[in-house]
């Protein structure tokens, strides 16, 4: 299982003071199978487990995948991550990583309030979906530098501003 096998750097870090961390359990979430079936290959032969693979968080539950570390998440529309919050409800204990075609800065903000703990843009993906996905494991937060300076301030949404204006 995923407890057996230790990471070639928590190998490399075992030096008495660091102890070892198991590499994640990893889930994937894409509507399309072509999708699924690239993100896994990738993981795949990035060496990390692959514990299930669906089109929805209600099919990983029907096929009664035990609980991912990390959930890698198709999101098409990083400005409205509609997928993410079942996700989350669903594994609560699972880290999410969204993969995204492409994004801005409001999307990587849009897809963290959600619950994500990671993006990659969709081509970078073979360069740093695993890393991501081991970032994510270990409780870091991975975003492309590109984006990360719109996580510094939460962007309000059209109606949570006309409220505001509201009550001001």
């Amino acid at each position: 299982g995923a407890m057996a096998r230790i990471s070639r750097t928590a190998q490399i870090a075992m030096n008495g003071s660091t102890p070892p961390v198991a590499d994640p359990v990893v889930a994937v979430v894409a509507r399309e199978e072509q999708r699924r079936a690239r993100l896994t290959a990738i993981l795949a032969a990035g060496g990390l487990e692959i514990g299930g693979r669906s089109w929805d968080a209600a099919g990983l539950v029907l096929e009664r995948v035990d609980e991912p570390t990390v959930i890698v998440q198709v999101c098409d529309t990083p400005e409205q991550p509609v997928g993410l919050r079942p996700l989350r409800e669903g594994f609560p204990h699972a880290r999410i990583v969204a993969v995204a075609p492409r994004s801005t800065r409001h999307g990587a903000r849009r897809i963290v309030d959600a619950g994500a703990s990671g993006l990659v843009l969709e081509p970078d993906a073979e360069r740093s979906l695993c890393l991501a996905v081991r970032s994510v494991a270990v409780g870091q937060l991975s975003i492309p530098l590109a984006l990360a300076d719109g996580l510094g301030k939460p962007v309000l949404s059209n109606r949570e501003r006309q409220v505001l204006g509201m009550v001001a």
